[in-house]
């Protein structure tokens, strides 16, 4: 349905007598002729009176949490990009706070309940859900960049197509900050604008399907009802909004002014325009501005000689004046001798809200804090040119102008350094529909949803110093991910017995505990495989061949010599060969009695060593890996309770335990099944200083695999000097795409700062007695967060494992 045309009222001023009667009447005219494009083309150009733009999006990036080296690139990047603006184009940055989509973060918080736990734990789960849903929806808003581009054809043979050249020779530049911009659609350009005409109005903005196509006015789809220009403020549609210009910068503005402007929930645009001057123009600006400045010194010094005469104080200048004349100067050798360029440049802020009273005060606040910065804005004043600041407002990169053709407001002269301070980003959201959430962040207040196989390593590690929440933490990535992923998988290595203690108390969830002890009769077949697995060429029996003679390294105590190599090779083929036979049938897996008794019955002096080896842990105490598997690995949720396992048994069993999670790994896999793996305190993998029973090794290598079969692995502790003092650990730190920093001792936290080269600001979040909260390492963002709990619902008191907690329940 075809919309009715609105209204536009213009209003003089009252307070201005002088104008004519004729003017002081109010001018009708339709509220679609304020909307300044003629024409809107497939390409995405507008056409604006005689002059043409494009209008592209900006992904904005964490600058305001980046480490000052790394702000300082940014900068110096974007200071290039400014330089490279052709000077026949016209630029603009355009900011706008945008306000959440709730039912987007419901449909990535709120999963569908699915069983995995009881009922309570996981209405628990949701009352916490939405709590952070509420904080980001009366908090703040998103930020959104777009930046564009007009062009005024000079003579004929100019092409509007110019446009796109000069686009992509913009777009290269933002690559090199690793930002990839994106030319948008006449459909994306025409929400903007409505937004702009409908802060306040939730509608959803729609167009006829076949827009281009079919007789429709489209500015009838971006009119507000009507416009009202008054003096100081307009009504937009159901908004009380006006337009706002930098009157006055300091040159101590620095680079966080316009993030300041916008870290609140209320309705703000940001405007910047750049235009930038060739060099003979900026030298002929900058000559015309001494000869004037001279001018007024000589009339000074002719002033003071009328005064006093030849005799006294008629060499005095102002101090202004001579400050002024060594900034020009300054200014003249800076653009002669450098590749810094001259903007002409000019900065607006529009304003929105529901009623003038509040206007007003958003308007106070904004004058504030621009004051914070030695920034000094004031109000377009006047209805007519409050509706031209409007235009300036408008991503079409066309200002208005006033009478004598400058930037409407107060344009400023800036060098490239000093436009660049304006930098336009501030922080980016972490919002991956298809991610689990990790708390809020505690910069935006925005929940922090990540989807870690994302990246190029989903695997990532959990460290913080005892009582700093580096348990819950890993329970809530589990409740999380249980519950969102339905089909997956998520195994436990729990030296500690704290996901055990958790997971069966109540029955909150349906798990599997295997406890691996010498006191159960649980059993684990280290001979266990899949026949039909290869990796880089090696077959299931081949690999099998090298996890068996690591295990016999183990039970040696040293290294295998060749001749050990040679017979333990033969027996692993021949172990299998029924298996083999019978196409990998079950019935037929071997077992560490079956191998025992094949190495009996060789003639080498080898075999028999190994045999007595191995005969503690065949016949022995310890034979909980000689006998077929009778636990069920089927659950979706499994922890091996190693608390039990003791010494003796630590190193083989971890090994052990460690294969037989990476055949379950296999086995997901070919059904298409991801695998979460969690091991608390992982730092009892790297204990082996020796390297003598190589369990730090087939960890790594364990980690290294499970990602390539779409798995995903966390390591935990709260033992950061015992993972340093191993460089294989480290390495698998330093390296990791994904990492949970909690509260830290000294002595750590300046290992965690080397580590991951923290500036000190980001190292501030981890100098902290609250647990639940600190830094996330996400590829290349380091991103604060807090994800504390409400001690009294039922989620803390199930996964909490503080003895006062225990004692309550």
């Amino acid at each position: 349905m075809k919309k009715t045309t609105s209204k536009i009222y213009v209003e003089q001023e009252k307070e201005n007598p002088q104008r004519k009667k004729s003017q002081s009447k109010k001018v009708k005219k339709t509220a679609q002729d304020t909307i300044p494009f003629d024409e809107i083309y497939d390409n995405g150009i507008f056409r604006i009176g005689d002059t043409y733009s494009l209008i592209f999006y900006i992904p904005n990036i964490d600058y305001k949490v980046f480490k000052d080296n790394e702000r300082n690139g940014i900068y110096k990047r974007y200071q290039k990009l400014l330089n490279c603006l052709p000077s026949e184009v016209k630029y603009q940055e355009f900011i706008v706070n945008t306000d959440i989509d709730i039912n987007n973060y419901v449909d990535a918080l709120v999963p569908q309940y699915n069983g995995v736990c009881t009922q309570e734990i996981y209405d628990s789960f949701v009352e916490k859900q939405k709590a952070i849903i509420a904080e980001a929806e009366n908090s703040s808003c998103e930020q959104q960049i777009y930046g564009a581009l007009s062009f005024k054809p000079v003579v004929k043979m100019d092409s509007i197509n110019v446009l796109f050249k000069h686009y992509n020779e913009i777009a290269a530049q933002f690559a090199e900050i690793n930002i990839k911009t994106e030319l948008l659609p006449p459909e994306k350009s025409f929400e903007i604008i409505h937004r702009i005409y409908h802060f306040s109005n939730p509608e959803q903005f729609l167009l006829p399907t076949s827009f281009f196509n079919v007789d429709v006015n489209l500015k009838d789809y971006l009119a507000p009802s009507s416009f009202k220009f008054a003096s100081k403020y307009n009504e937009v549609g159901l908004d009380y909004s006006c337009v706002m210009f930098a009157k006055r910068f300091s040159r101590n503005c620095d680079d966080e002014f316009v993030m300041d402007l916008l870290d609140n929930s209320s309705k703000i645009i940001v405007s910047k325009h750049f235009s930038r001057l060739e060099k003979d123009t900026s030298l002929d600006i900058l000559k015309e501005q001494m000869n004037d400045l001279q001018g007024r010194i000589d009339r000074r010094l002719e002033i003071n000689y009328k005064r006093s005469g030849a005799s006294g104080g008629s060499s005095f200048i102002p101090w202004s004046l001579q400050r002024r004349k060594k900034e020009l100067e300054a200014l003249e050798e800076k653009l002669s001798s450098t590749d810094c360029d001259l903007f002409e440049f000019a900065m607006y802020i529009y304003v929105a809200a529901n009623s003038l009273k509040e206007l007003n005060d958003l308007r106070d606040y904004i004058k504030q804090t621009a004051r914070r910065h030695q920034v000094t804005l004031d109000v377009l004043t006047g209805a007519t040119i409050q509706e031209k600041g409007l235009q300036c407002i408008l991503p079409f990169a066309q200002p208005a102008l006033s009478d004598d053709k400058t930037l409407l407001g107060q344009p400023f002269y800036f060098t490239t350094d000093e436009v660049a301070n304006l930098i336009p980003f501030t922080y980016q959201n972490n919002i991956i529909q298809s991610g689990i959430c990790y708390g809020i962040n505690q910069i935006t207040h925005m929940p922090i949803i990540i989807d870690r196989s994302e990246g190029l390593n989903a695997n990532g590690f959990v460290v913080g110093t005892s009582g700093a929440g580096k348990s819950m933490a890993g329970k809530l990535e589990f409740l999380n991910g249980a519950l969102k992923y339905p089909d997956d998988v998520f195994i436990f290595l729990d030296p500690e017995r704290e996901y055990m203690a958790a997971m069966t108390k109540n029955n909150a969830f349906d798990a599997q505990v295997i406890t691996v002890s010498p006191n159960t009769n649980t059993h684990i077949n280290l001979f266990d495989t899949d026949i039909t697995y290869t990796d880089e060429g090696q077959s299931a029996v081949a690999l099998k061949t090298d996890f068996i003679m690591t295990f016999c390294e183990c039970v040696k105590g040293s290294g295998l010599t060749a001749n050990e190599k040679t017979v333990l090779d033969r027996c692993v083929n021949l172990v299998y060969q029924d298996f083999l036979a019978n196409d990998g049938d079950k019935k037929y897996l071997p077992t560490l009695v079956d191998f025992y008794n094949i190495l009996l019955a060789q003639t080498e002096k080898e075999a028999k060593d190994m045999a007595l080896k191995l005969e503690l842990y065949v016949k022995g105490n310890f034979s909980t890996f000689a006998h077929h598997t009778n636990v069920d690995l089927n659950k979706r949720i499994i922890i091996y309770d190693v608390q039990e396992m003791g010494k003796q048994l630590s190193d083989i069993g971890s090994l052990v335990i460690l294969e037989s999670i990476w055949q379950k790994v296999i086995e997901n896999r070919k059904r298409g099944i991801r695998t979460w793996f969690t091991t608390d305190e992982f730092s009892m993998f790297f204990r082996d200083t020796n390297g003598v029973f190589r369990t730090g090794d087939f960890f790594e290598n364990v980690y290294k695999r499970i990602r390539k079969y779409g798995g995903v692995a966390s390591g935990y502790t709260q033992n950061m000097s015992e993972v340093m003092e191993s460089p294989q650990a480290t390495k698998m730190l330093q390296n990791s795409n994904f990492c949970i920093m909690l509260a830290q001792n000294e002595t750590d936290l300046d290992k965690i700062k080397s580590m991951f080269k923290l500036s000190e600001k980001q190292a501030a979040y981890l100098d902290i007695d609250e647990p639940g909260k600190g830094l996330i390492k996400n590829g290349k963002q380091i991103i604060p967060f807090d994800n504390q709990i409400n001690k009294n619902s039922a989620v803390y008191k199930l996964f909490s494992t503080k003895m006062a907690d225990q004692k309550k329940e």
